[in-house]
């Protein structure tokens, strides 16, 4: 065991020596920070202002009062949604929130406001909801009045508002959250209502027409409650009628068969099966190029004149396992200091990642399955340098390989997030190969315990086979020139020596 420890501490210093160590122990941090920076640097505020021009002064008021009560009708859906996710019931049974598909009717927004809005249900959902349950975070507001400008006078005809307004639609306005873009600015002539008379909106070409229908429906309910008041109708009736229409229920699934929480619940099983692929095809590539590099100056062969074949092979996997080891240490390091800095939020949906593998199975199945998993593919790394004479004819053998492996990978983790219940995760889990990928980013959505010991015992016997089958190719191919062997070769050097 000796002369292996020594080689694997050489193996281990010679790697972490090398700058495309070091390079590559930063380089992907530091580009997934990059990544996830590079947004917000040119991202857009998420609000956007619009303008009203009233000249009859009966409109401005309820356009804006219509806008903040669809900005409260989206936030009474998403507290629904929440208190479902949390499995929290109101204690008054006829709260506006409760979670029972009721149709968001105006009474209904008008009751929630009403009794506190989002504050007060937040309050009582805080008070019940499991502490692994993600904090809630209501959508900022899409839409934002602007006040017309100094500079603008308000008894301005159609055409001077338009000539007025145009810098501004080209810019940004002032508004209560700062300057954002101007939308829509929107002019309503002073005998608007009267046959012939219209208003006209004008758009930095960006508009939103959720917002343009959002103001198309109030003036037009104004306009219909005026001529019903004409009729000799009350407003009151006037507005029942408005709201006549097939109230419809949406009922959602139960928040832990979501997919949302399916995929939170994942993101570290996913995660530890990423870092598992990156890792083996990095310190895999370094130990494979270090193989070749040792064949061909001969310094393999001073080697084997001290230590035995399978002695060093043992060494090589020990000392690559270290490397990777450390580079496995350094991300997550890097993705826990991310995650600080970040925000609760990211904190929060860890959690509820982590909450799922505290079991000791758990924890004893994501050791295991990353443990074989960067073993088994470590060997086929040696194996194929031991067979190479330059990294050009590694590259035959070295490029299908990395494709075979990542390929499904990114596959799964689709299918994963798309289609929990598809069946290809479960068929890859019994391909060895792809056994600890499959079953690292299935832990998190629930796996029996039947499963895990028999795609355990598995990867047993197909990783004692590696050793055996590999190590026969590692030991005849160490001290071999010339071309790298054919498939029939590569399974003649398979066989157990004399036969």
């Amino acid at each position: 065991m000796m002369p292996s420890l020594i080689i694997a501490l050489r193996e281990y210093r010679q790697l972490t020596s090398t700058r495309s160590f070091w390079i590559t122990l930063m380089a992907i941090p530091l580009l997934i920070g990059f990544l996830g920076v590079l947004p917000s640097l040119f991202s857009q505020p998420p609000g956007n202002a619009y303008l009203v021009l009233d000249r009859t002064g009966a409109y401005a008021d309820r356009i804006a009062s219509r806008v903040e009560f669809a900005y409260q009708r989206s936030n009474l859906r998403q507290i629904i949604g929440y208190a479902k996710e949390c499995h929290v019931v109101p204690a008054e049974p006829d709260a506006a929130w409760a979670p029972d598909g009721q149709w968001l009717n105006d009474d209904v927004v008008e009751r929630f406001i009403r009794d506190g809005g989002v504050p007060a249900a937040l309050a009582e959902i805080d008070r019940n909801r499991a502490p692994d349950s993600l904090p809630f975070r209501p959508s900022p507001r899409r839409f934002l009045a602007a006040d017309v400008p100094p500079d603008i006078g308000k008894d301005l005809s159609a055409e001077g508002f338009r000539d007025a307004i145009k810098p501004y639609l080209d810019g940004k306005i002032a508004t209560s959250q700062g300057n954002l873009p101007l939308m829509l600015a929107i002019y309503i002539p002073p005998d608007f209502g009267k046959p012939g008379a219209s208003l006209s909106i004008w758009t930095n070409g960006r508009a939103d027409f959720d917002l343009i229908n959002l103001i198309n429906g109030e003036i037009g309910r104004v306009l219909r409650a005026d001529a019903a008041a004409e009729a000799g109708l009350q407003r009151s009736q006037a507005a029942s009628i408005e709201w006549a229409g097939v109230p419809i229920s949406l009922i959602s699934p139960a928040p832990e068969n979501g997919a949302n929480r399916l995929v939170i619940k994942s993101i570290l099983p996913l995660a530890l099966g990423y870092l598992l692929l990156m890792t083996v095809i990095v310190t895999g590539t370094m130990m494979l190029q270090g193989v070749i590099e040792e064949r061909s100056n001969k310094l393999v062969e001073t080697i084997l004149s001290c230590v035995s074949a399978q002695q060093f092979m043992c060494g090589k996997l020990i000392g690559v396992g270290a490397v990777g080891l450390t580079i496995l240490v350094a991300w997550i390091g890097c993705a826990v200091g991310g995650g600080l800095y970040l925000g609760h939020e990211i904190i929060s949906a860890f959690h509820v990642s982590l909450a799922g593998l505290q079991s000791p199975i758990a924890i004893l199945s994501l050791i295991f399955y990353f443990s074989t998993g960067y073993l088994s593919t470590s060997i086929v790394f040696l194996t194929i340098g031991a067979m190479s004479d330059s990294m050009q004819d590694a590259q035959g053998y070295l490029m299908p390989l990395i494709m075979l492996l990542s390929g499904p990978f990114v596959a799964l983790i689709m299918i994963l997030v798309n289609d929990p219940d598809s069946s290809l995760p479960v068929i890859l889990s019994w391909i060895p190969l792809y056994t600890p990928f499959a079953m690292l980013a299935r832990l998190g959505i629930g796996v029996s315990p039947a499963e895990i010991i028999g795609t355990a015992a598995l990867m047993m016997l197909f990783l004692i086979g590696e050793f055996v089958l590999l190590g026969r190719v590692f030991r005849a191919s160490l001290l071999r020139t010339g071309q790298p062997p054919r498939l029939l070769t590569l399974l003649r050097l398979m066989r157990p020596e004399g036969a």
